[in-house]
């Protein structure tokens, strides 16, 4: 059994192996993330990557209200 609290960040713990976990490159997150994209420090990709992202959970959300509000299974797709 492997104690949890001795896991690094670089590592996880499945079906009883320890395995690495690729590590990358930190980009900003939050706060850190919008002064980033203020002072020009992110990638064309990235901010097309975060208004897409940012697209996808408008949608999720005014689905799940519209599921809420009708007790049913509503499609993401169609709430958008």
């Amino acid at each position: 059994m492997v104690n949890i609290a001795l896991l690094s960040a670089a590592h996880v713990h499945t079906r009883g192996f320890l395995r690495n976990i690729a590590e990358g490159t930190t980009r900003p997150t939050q706060v850190d993330r919008l002064v980033a994209a203020i002072t020009g420090q992110l990638t064309r990709e990235e901010l097309d990557a975060d208004l897409r992202c940012a697209v996808d959970a408008v949608a999720i959300m005014e689905a799940c209200y519209q599921s809420n509000r009708s007790g049913g299974w509503v499609d993401v797709r169609s709430a958008a």
